[in-house]
């Protein structure tokens, strides 16, 4: 099955609003261990959710530029 480097940002943008699924979870796990008083679970979940936000932003950025490549190639070519 091929696909169009638009339809392939298109499924990066949509890996990446899973990702904020998965930081609002971690974000809520983190609130919950904090009232509990468990300082080595909030280190994971800490960790865990920089994680998160490091890798949405690698989905953002590689869809941006699947969508916006052929784009670039014309500016050079026009330049």
């Amino acid at each position: 099955m091929e696909k169009t480097l638009t339809q392939l940002g298109l499924e990066y943008l949509d890996a990446a609003q899973k990702m904020d699924s998965l930081i609002r979870k971690c974000t809520k796990d983190l609130k919950d261990a904090t009232e509990r008083r468990d300082y080595r679970a909030c280190l994971l979940l800490k960790q865990k959710r920089l994680c998160f936000y490091s890798q949405k932003r690698d989905l953002m950025e590689t869809a941006y530029k699947l969508q916006n490549y052929y784009n670039r190639k014309e500016r050079n070519l026009i330049e």
